[in-house]
């Protein structure tokens, strides 16, 4: 089972689905949270991933490296990096 997370830095939402079948979108009978809305105050500033979209695999890896920036109040950021082949995730808190 593929875990596909979904992004829309437009309205700062996002939401993810358990895809059975693998073709990114969500089927009859796949498990798919509703979307989930940013707290008030926090933005996604930046977004490098090449789509709106991170599949994992069942065995956690990806190919869908890149860095969501998320902004809050006071100036302060958390960049979440998703490393490409390996599906790791490391989460940094700085200010801007």
């Amino acid at each position: 089972i593929d875990v596909v997370f979904t992004f829309d830095q437009d309205e700062g939402e996002y939401f993810f689905l358990e895809d059975t079948n693998g073709n990114g979108v969500a089927d009859g009978g796949e498990r798919e949270t509703s979307v989930q809305e940013l707290p008030a105050g926090v933005s996604i500033s930046d977004f490098t991933v090449p789509q709106t979209t991170i599949t994992f695999s069942s065995k956690g890896s990806t190919s869908d490296g890149g860095t969501i920036v998320m902004s809050g109040r006071g100036g302060k950021l958390v960049q979440i990096r998703v490393y490409s082949g390996t599906g790791n995730v490391s989460v940094e808190r700085t200010q801007a």
